[in-house]
C-alpha cells in the first residue's frame, strides 16, 4: 500500500508559476475621452509627462467601408469572447478579419491558439496574429510573443518573445506588459530583473489587468524584486481574482487553507479553488481534488477528487497527473489499475513534478506495476529529495538505512530523516526516534 496522498506541491519558481498561467480577456487600451495619454509601459520608456510613445503601424490590408461597422462588430466580438460565447465570438471575429479589422484578426487567432470553441491550430493563430500585429493591433503582438517565447508552432525564440510583448506594451496592451514582465522575472530571453517585473507588474494591475495583480502578488509572497511582505501579497492576490484571475483565486485559496495572514477558512479555500476551476484554472481543480480527498472544508468524495485531479491533470498541472496516479494505484474513486497509475506517476516525473517521482521510486522499489529496481528507485527518491520534497528524502533515508540500491550508510539515513523531519514531514520525525536520534 502506497503512503496517504500529501497536499499538491505549489510550484515554487517564477518560470513555473508562469507556466501555467492562463488567457484572460484583455484590457481594452483607454481613448483620448479616459486618458490624456497611455501610461501602460515600462517607466524608462515614459516622457516627461509620463506618457508611453504611441506605436503604429501601416494595416496590411485596406481599411474597411464603414470605421464606425467595423468598430462595433469588434466591440460585440470581444464581448461575446469575453462571455465566452464561442460560436458567436468565431462569428463576429471572422467577419471583421475578413473585412480588415487587425483587432479581429488579433482576436481569431486568440482562439485558435487557445483552442476556444475552434481545435486549436498554431499555424493558422500564427498567421492571423502576424496579420493583425502588422495591422497595429497589439493584442496580436502579445500573442505572437506567446508563440515564439513558448516555441507553438515555431523554432523558439525567447528574445524575439520579448521584442513583441515590448511592442504589444509600448502600444498600451496591458497584458503585453505583463507577459514581459515574466521574461524579465524569469530570465528568459532577456537578463533577469525582478525589479522591473515589479513594474511591468504592477502598471498591468493598475491598468485593471487581474493577471497583473496576481503577479505583483507572487512577488510579495516571494520577495523578488520587492520587499517580502504576506499581506500586501495577498492583497493583490484578491484584487486578481477579482479582476477575472483564475490563477489569482487558486493562490489565494492556498492562503485561506494554511492560515497566518489570513484566518484559517478551509471551507472559503474550497469556494475559491471552485471559482478558479470552474474557469478552466488547472491549479485550482487539483487543490480542490485534494479537499475532496480527505475532507477539508468539503465532505469527502473520492469519485470528485479522481474527477478533479483528471481536469488539472488535462489542464496541465502533473502534480495533479500524479494526485491521480495515487488514485488509480489505490482505487480511490477510480477502478484500481497499477499500470494507469504507474503511467501518470511517470508522466508526473518526467514533467519534474517531484511527488510524481517519489511515488515512482516507490512502485520501483516495492516492484509494483513496475519491474523491482532499488537503484532506480534510490535515484528517483534523490530527485524528489534534491527538490525539497520531504518524503523523498524520507524514502532516501530508507534506503540509505536498509542498504538497498546505495551502500549502506546509517549516518546518510540519520542526515535524510532529519531533513524530512524538519520539513514537517511526520513520518520522518518517527524514523528518527526508531534509530534514537534527536530531530
Amino acid at each position: 500500500m502506497l503512503p496517504p496522498p500529501l497536499p499538491p506541491v505549489r510550484r515554487s519558481t517564477l518560470v513555473a508559476a508562469m507556466a501555467i498561467v492562463v488567457w484572460s480577456p484583455l484590457v481594452a487600451r483607454p481613448s483620448a475621452a479616459q486618458a490624456p495619454c497611455n501610461r501602460v509601459c515600462e517607466a524608462a520608456k515614459r516622457d516627461a509627462n509620463g506618457c508611453c510613445p504611441e506605436v503604429r503601424s501601416t494595416p496590411s490590408r485596406p481599411a474597411p467601408a464603414s470605421t464606425a461597422s467595423a468598430a462595433s462588430t469588434a466591440a460585440a466580438a470581444k464581448a461575446a469572447e469575453d462571455a465566452r460565447d464561442w460560436p458567436q465570438a468565431f462569428t463576429l471575429y471572422t467577419q471583421g478579419c475578413s473585412s480588415g479589422v487587425a483587432t479581429s484578426c488579433a482576436g481569431l487567432g486568440v482562439l485558435y491558439l487557445e483552442g476556444s470553441g475552434v481545435n486549436k491550430d498554431d499555424g493558422r493563430a500564427f498567421t492571423l496574429l502576424s496579420q493583425a500585429c502588422d495591422g497595429g493591433a497589439p493584442r496580436g503582438c502579445a500573442g505572437l510573443g506567446t508563440i515564439y517565447a513558448t516555441g507553438r508552432g515555431v523554432t523558439k525564440d525567447e528574445a524575439r518573445g520579448v521584442a513583441l510583448y515590448t511592442r504589444a506594451c509600448d502600444a498600451g496592451w496591458a497584458k503585453g506588459c505583463v507577459r514581459l514582465g515574466w521574461m524579465y522575472a524569469s530570465g528568459l530571453g532577456i537578463s533577469r530583473d525582478p525589479a522591473r517585473a515589479a513594474a511591468l507588474f504592477k502598471g498591468g494591475c493598475d491598468a485593471g489587468l487581474g493577471t497583473g495583480c496576481t503577479s505583483i502578488g507572487i512577488l510579495y509572497g516571494s520577495g523578488k524584486g520587492v520587499n517580502k511582505d504576506e499581506a500586501t501579497a495577498v492583497a493583490f492576490l484578491t484584487r486578481g481574482c477579482d479582476g477575472g484571475d483564475p490563477r489569482g483565486c487558486a493562490l489565494l485559496g492556498d492562503a485561506y487553507r494554511s492560515g497566518g495572514v489570513v484566518p484559517k477558512d478551509e471551507a472559503r479555500a474550497a469556494a475559491l479553488y471552485m471559482r478558479s476551476c470552474n474557469a478552466d484554472d488547472a491549479l485550482g481543480c487539483t487543490s480542490l481534488g485534494y479537499l475532496y480527498e480527505v475532507g477539508k472544508g468539503v465532505s469527502i468524495d473520492l469519485v470528485r477528487a479522481a474527477s478533479l485531479y483528471q481536469k488539472g491533470c488535462t489542464g496541465g498541472d502533473l502534480g495533479a497527473c500524479a494526485s491521480l496516479g495515487f488514485e488509480y494505484l489505490n482505487g480511490r474513486g477510480v477502478v484500481k489499475d497499477e499500470v494507469r497509475g504507474a503511467a501518470l506517476c511517470k508522466q508526473a516525473c518526467d514533467g519534474n513534478a517531484v511527488s510524481g517521482c517519489d511515488r515512482l521510486g516507490i512502485l520501483y522499489r516495492d516492484g509494483t506495476a513496475v519491474a523491482k529496481d532499488d537503484i532506480r528507485a534510490a535515484a528517483l527518491f534523490k530527485q524528489a529529495c534534491d527538490a525539497n520534497f520531504a518524503r523523498g528524502c524520507s524514502n532516501l533515508g530508507f534506503m540509505y538505512e536498509s542498504g538497498r540500491g546505495v551502500a549502506m550508510n546509517r549516518a546518510s539515513a540519520v542526515g535524510l530523516y532529519r531533513q524530512a523531519c524538519k520539513a514537517a514531514y511526520e513520518y520522518g520525525c518517527v524514523q528518527l526516534k526508531r534509530l534514537g536520534e534527536q530531530p
